[in-house]
């Protein structure tokens, strides 16, 4: 059985290349279990991560002739007025494309796109937890047991509980996620968590347990070795491309998941989740330390504001 953590699913917004899982991705729902939880974050936290992985796609070149190096001429004339004419075409393509992105934002927002159709499809029966799996989540929560951070609302310990009880009768488990709160590493290959694999085995002697940051090597090691057929999956080298792709995405992905806390909702809050690009404007920088404000999904959330434009970025953070 698999586990797939929530920002690998997110993964599905950041990365063209990745859309080509989707076929295989759809024969594989019988062995992957899915909580109500991630199906949740996911929802939850698409559209931010869809305009940060289109904000570097937006920026406007921004060429100059260097007068001061250049003679005075024929030919400095001819290039200041290609660079003048290269600018105004960058600036028309520049407004077409944020057109076109904020469109698909919006299908994004609304679950129109195509991604958001599969995958809804995907999560129809996600698992929803009882109440023994919340109990045992919140106190995995309080004595800090793995997954999860403390900072963060009660989520990958949830999922974990039910994980748990769905897997107790499979003898080989595959754990996907670029969160390493499952994992420890050693000579760069990845383990389960010592408590994690204890939690298996006290369910069930496993035969196995697998464990991957990334769909290009899980995917195929999974049909492999369970024998099963590879019909849709990319090429060799397709999957050399696209697990490149995977490990240069930002390691921030789910971080919209979690909670910050502070001591007021309106002070600001020093974030990594602050976004370098503005997605409307294409300013470098230009958001400000982030707020809690109140937000389209209800109490306050950790916004960021572009200082240039206006723009406001909701991450989903809740206040706590």
């Amino acid at each position: 059985m698999l586990l797939i953590d929530t920002n690998k699913y997110l993964a599905f917004y950041q990365s063209e290349r990745i859309s080509e899982l989707i076929p295989i991705l759809r024969n594989l729902r019988p062995h992957v279990f899915v909580s109500q939880q991630v199906a949740d974050e996911v929802d939850r936290n698409k559209v931010n991560c869809f305009t940060r992985a289109i904000a570097d796609q937006l920026k406007t070149p921004k060429w100059a002739v260097p007068d001061h190096l250049l003679p005075p001429g024929t030919d400095t004339d001819t290039l200041r007025a290609d660079v003048t004419k290269a600018l105004q075409s960058a600036d028309a393509l520049h407004r077409r494309l944020t057109d076109h992105f904020a469109q698909l934002a919006t299908a994004v927002a609304k679950s129109t796109d195509h991604i958001s159709i599969e995958l809804g499809k995907f999560f129809g029966d996600a698992a929803k937890p009882n109440a023994d799996q919340l109990t045992r989540a919140r106190y995995r929560k309080e004595v800090n047991n793995p997954p999860g951070k403390r900072s963060d609302p009660l989520g990958d310990e949830l999922t974990w509980e039910q994980f748990l009880d769905a897997s107790s009768k499979a003898s080989e488990v595959w754990v996907i996620s670029s969160d390493h709160d499952f994992f420890v590493t050693v000579k760069k290959e990845l383990h389960l968590n010592p408590l994690l694999l204890r939690d298996l085995h006290n369910r069930m002697e496993r035969t196995a347990v697998y464990c991957f940051e990334t769909w290009a090597k899980a995917i195929p090691h999974f049909l492999a070795t369970r024998g099963l057929s590879k019909e849709g999956l990319p090429s060799e080298e397709s999957l050399e491309k696209l697990e490149a792709e995977e490990l240069s995405l930002p390691t921030t992905t789910t971080t919209t998941t979690t909670t910050t806390t502070t001591s007021s909702p309106w002070s600001d809050v020093p974030s990594p989740q602050r976004p370098s690009h503005c997605p409307q404007c294409s300013s470098k920088n230009s958001f400000n330390n982030g707020a809690y404000l109140r937000s389209q999904y209800g109490g306050l959330t950790l916004q960021y504001v572009c200082t240039k434009c206006g723009f406001q970025l909701d991450t989903g953070d809740s206040w706590d």
